[in-house]
């Protein structure tokens, strides 16, 4: 999985001792791996495949150099960390869980984060401040329209319409994925939206022309 370079990167990395620890949990390798700063690496056992928080992201050097310190039995004992735990009291166990969440700031995982819908909310906000968050706006919801329910559709619609979004890629996207859904409900609110902001929906228009249905307008 890893091409014959980056192999040889990664023996040097491993050789420099520049894996900082490398953990095995069930069929996975965890690490860190020093280069021009520190990388958290995960190494895949099944697969040979690694992830990592570098630029080059998959099998990587660091993902190498991290299997090579497993292969050199230089690795810690997951399961055994996880069992000397279990025998602790619970008031140190709660020390240790609090000590972890405060210098890693994994509040997150106890808190309620913010919803897909109100992520791409933030963003439309953010496109009114930087020319190029459109550019991520556009992005993201390609990768996430498919996500949101049908009601959110309709918000996010409402939310462009709000914050002068004017790029019609943007709305093209939300508004295909309503006709492609075809939730009779939810394109009877669009068209009301449609009526009363035609200046910025107007691509509405093309979709009901493109399905034949002319009396919804």
């Amino acid at each position: 999985m890893f091409d014959e370079l980056v192999k040889k990167r990664g023996e040097q990395y491993f050789k420099l001792g520049l894996v900082r620890y490398c953990v095995k949990y069930k069929n996975y390798l965890f690490g860190e791996v020093v280069g021009s700063k520190i990388y958290k690496v995960k190494f895949n056992l099944d697969t040979l495949e690694s992830i990592c928080s570098c630029p080059y992201k998959y099998n990587c050097k660091h993902g190498y150099a991290l299997y090579l310190a497993y292969k050199n039995n230089m690795f810690i004992d997951g399961e055994e960390i996880f069992n000397n735990i279990m025998k602790q009291s619970k008031e140190d166990i709660i020390k240790l869980l609090e000590k972890i969440i405060t210098n890693n700031f994994l509040w997150e995982e106890f808190i309620e984060v913010d919803s897909l819908f109100n992520k791409i909310k933030n963003l439309i906000k953010l496109s009114k401040l930087e020319k190029k968050n459109i550019y991520t706006l556009r992005t993201f919801l390609k990768n996430n329209i498919k996500k949101l329910d049908d009601s959110e559709l309709i918000k996010v619609v409402e939310e462009l319409i709000n914050n002068d979004v004017d790029d019609f890629e943007i709305y093209d996207i939300v508004i295909r994925e309503i006709f492609n859904r075809d939730n009779q409900e939810i394109i009877y609110k669009l068209l009301i939206l449609y009526r009363k902001n035609k200046d910025r929906l107007w691509i509405v228009e093309d979709y009901i022309i493109d399905r034949g249905v002319e009396e919804l307008l």
